[in-house]
């Protein structure tokens, strides 16, 4: 799964506990570009 538009990756649930946060950094930077 990548962001909609820098196709940046995320984070799957079973690789960090920090998945989260960064996820939701991603899809503010994919939002501000």
């Amino acid at each position: 799964m990548t962001t909609p538009n820098l196709a940046l990756p995320y984070i799957a649930a079973a690789q960090a506990q920090k998945h989260v946060t960064h996820n939701a950094a991603l899809d503010l930077l994919d939002g501000l570009v």
